[in-house]
């Protein structure tokens, strides 16, 4: 054994073991497109440093000769893997079709045949020849034309494998960027010292400096493994995807400079040609307000563009971080909303004319009852008998209380379906208190209203029913010039029930008379409290005080 040589076999034995645990750690993520044929060529420069290590250790020629034949397994294998993986993840791989995957190993398998049966004809090696250094004896091992077939045929592969991996380079973005160039520098540096080995400029002969450069091939793996989380982030199916999303998408370096540009960006913006490297702003400038991502912001915003015809244009600007350090540059989405902009425009002009239609009707609605009440009105001046009057004068006060709902919703604020009731009750009260009551000093009105919302399915029958109760307060609490006072209370009772409460302190009922159940008043109250799921309660002690309680609506589900 060459125990001279025992520092440069622990150098070796390092590189050895880093690309044992490579190839298991790489091996795990066999599933990940590209991982399998690293992980594989990992492993043929784990198997050729340590087969290098007893070439290195070897005293005898027979020995030194053996490790170096299996050797070659690494050797004739690294080459079409590193091609076979550099192709993958570059999106390239769907060229190595079945004949052509297995044409690729045509070569390697010729030179394996050739290694192990060199000693018959020697197209591997012609001459092994033993040296005598200062260090220890070593064998130095000329190459016939099958070694050098091996070489050109790998360097031919390892030269494919970097331009595929220079374009991932130049073209992606940072953390892309990163992880091909460590790869390149890994699978470069062993290529050179190779090179060096071959043209016999090794200060040390007989001692093949390729094994040691895996060394740096493996820390370089390793950086980009544990770093730049090489194989976790893959740019898998990148180009494919990337130009096959239908929105548009414009990636930004850190500088704001156009690192990528997908086909439907390029068409929303009208470039033409290469614009790689420009500055968004140049890209951009169509926009009538583009904002040039700054700070790692997000940004969200509508924007139009400036074409022929008019574009609105969704602008998505997310930064893009490597983990949670250092800003790589910006991802920016741009989508054509110019439909939804001008769909948006068209319901908004319906709702204007919808409104507008609306408060028409209910306009209408208004003018019809006020001529019904003013007809009711002037006929009921031709009427001599006083209670058909008096019915005519009801009838009319009942178009009034309806007509005011109405009126009160045409002048709102595109508030087309509720009214403040509150409002409405203040105003329809004093208009029935002024027109049964002659002497204002001899009755007071008391009213007390929230300012509470109501539908309308719940605000018209509740105004008949507060006129209904007003106009026969008014009729019969007060006979003979009595002075009084009447009550009107419209409150939240709880968080469900809201009270109306009409109260006088006038002469009540008689118990012996009763409430007259069949009087048209008191159907009309029952059929609209009915409507409103409500329910009445009459307390006949000192006065007259009628409650109606009914539930409350959700107005937010309407």
């Amino acid at each position: 054994m060459n125990y001279n040589y025992i520092p440069y076999a622990m150098v070796l034995a390092i590189s050895s073991l880093i690309a044992i645990f490579l190839t298991f750690y790489t091996w795990k993520r066999k599933k990940v497109p590209g991982a399998t044929y690293i992980s594989l060529a990992l492993l043929g420069v784990a198997f050729w440093s340590f087969s290098a290590i007893l070439v290195v250790l070897s005293s005898k020629i027979s020995s030194s000769i053996f490790w170096s034949q299996l050797s070659y397994i690494g050797v004739v294998s690294i080459a079409p893997l590193w091609l076979l993986f550099a192709a993958t993840y570059t999106q390239n791989d769907a060229w190595f079709t079945k004949s052509r995957w297995l044409l690729l190993w045509v070569v390697p398998a010729f030179v394996l045949v050739l290694v192990f049966t060199n000693q018959w004809h020697g197209l591997i090696w012609p001459h092994v020849v033993p040296v005598h250094t200062g260090s220890g004896t070593v064998f130095v091992y000329d190459h016939g034309i099958g070694a050098w077939i091996n070489v050109i045929y790998s360097y031919l592969l390892m030269v494919v494998g970097m331009i595929l991996l220079s374009q991932t380079v130049i073209n992606s973005p940072g953390l892309y960027r990163y992880q091909a160039g460590l790869l390149l520098v890994g699978a470069l540096v062993p290529m050179l010292l190779n090179a060096v080995y071959l043209a016999d400029i090794y200060p040390d002969p007989g001692m093949d400096p390729t094994p040691f450069a895996f060394l740096v091939t493996g820390f370089v793996s390793a950086w980009s493994l544990l770093r730049f989380e090489f194989l976790n982030v893959m740019p898998v199916a990148h180009t494919a995807l990337f130009k096959s999303i239908d929105g548009g998408v414009v990636v930004l370096d850190a500088q704001n400079r156009v690192v990528e540009v997908n086909p439907a960006a390029k068409q929303l913006l009208g470039l033409e040609g290469e614009v790689l490297g420009e500055t968004a702003k140049s890209v951009m400038i169509s926009f009538q307000d583009f904002k040039e991502p700054h700070d790692g912001l997000f940004m969200h915003y509508e924007t139009l563009l400036k074409s022929s015809k008019p574009c609105w244009v969704d602008v998505n600007v997310k930064p893009l971080y490597h983990g949670n350090e250092s800003l790589l540059g910006y991802l920016i989405s741009l989508n054509n909303i110019t439909q939804i902009k001008t769909a948006e425009e068209r319901s908004k002009k319906a709702l204007e004319e919808n409104k507008l239609l609306m408060k028409e009707i209910h306009h209408r609605v208004k003018n019809n009852l006020t001529v019904i009440s003013s007809l009711l009105s002037m006929q009921s001046r031709y009427i001599k008998d006083k209670d058909d009057r008096e019915m005519f004068i009801e009838s009319q006060n009942r178009a009034k209380s309806m007509a005011m709902i109405h009126e009160m919703i045409y002048s709102s604020m595109g508030e087309f379906k509720r009214i403040k009731f509150g409002l409405y009750m203040d105003k329809l009260s004093k208009t029935i208190f002024n027109a049964y009551t002659m002497d204002p000093n001899r009755i007071n009105l008391e009213t007390d209203f929230e300012d509470i919302w109501l539908d309308l399915d719940t605000a018209v029958p509740l105004g008949l029913i507060l006129n209904e109760l007003i106009s026969n307060a008014l009729k019969y609490a007060f006979p003979e010039g009595r002075k009084g006072t009447l009550k009107v209370t419209f409150k939240k009772e709880d968080d469900t029930n809201l009270l109306l409460s009409v109260e006088d302190d006038g002469v009540g009922v008689p118990e012996k008379n009763g409430v007259n159940e069949n009087s048209l008043g008191l159907i009309l109250i029952k059929s609209l409290v009915g409507q409103i799921n409500g329910n009445i309660t009459v307390d006949n002690k000192n006065g007259l005080k009628i409650n109606i309680r009914f539930p409350e609506m959700d107005y937010n589900k309407l």
